[in-house]
């Protein structure tokens, strides 16, 4: 019996670097339903209180499933809006988080296209602590394989 599945591989353009904080994704395991986790993790010069950014992504091509924070994020009040292919997720938090680099959280999404070659993903808007971070895309390439 053959199992057929994607593996994505994430490929950073640009990592966002500004005032000594960084936000980045990493691709994690696809599943065989075509399913994928984004794991965003941030590291900072500076306690960190706040984070907030917007993913965009083709909603033809996948579907954003679910957030789910991660211990370094566990006491934040945290806010999340998919709407039309753009992912809003903020985090905010009284005390300063327990580390200054982490897993923030991790996003579930789908492949709804088969066969798709590639999916970017594009990370705008980025603040942490109040400041400003640059842009950064990432792209998914889909390598199909097969297991047995």
């Amino acid at each position: 019996m053959k199992l057929t599945f994607y593996t994505a591989v994430l490929t950073m353009v640009f990592a966002a670097s500004i005032f000594g904080g960084i936000l980045s994704l990493e691709r994690g395991i696809v599943s065989p339903r075509g399913e994928f986790v984004v794991e965003v993790k941030i590291s900072s010069a500076e306690e960190i209180l706040a984070a907030q950014y917007e993913i965009s992504y083709d909603k033809s091509r996948l579907q954003f499933l679910r957030m789910e924070k991660e211990p370094l994020a566990e006491s934040t009040l945290t806010a999340v809006n998919d709407v039309n292919g753009k992912l809003r997720v903020a985090f905010a938090s009284g005390t300063p988080l327990p580390s200054m680099e982490g897993v923030l959280c991790k996003l579930f999404f789908k492949v709804i296209e088969p066969g798709i070659k590639r999916a970017d993903l594009k990370v705008d808007r980025i603040v942490v602590n109040d400041k400003p971070q640059e842009a950064f895309s990432v792209s998914l390439d889909m390598a199909k394989e097969t297991m047995r």
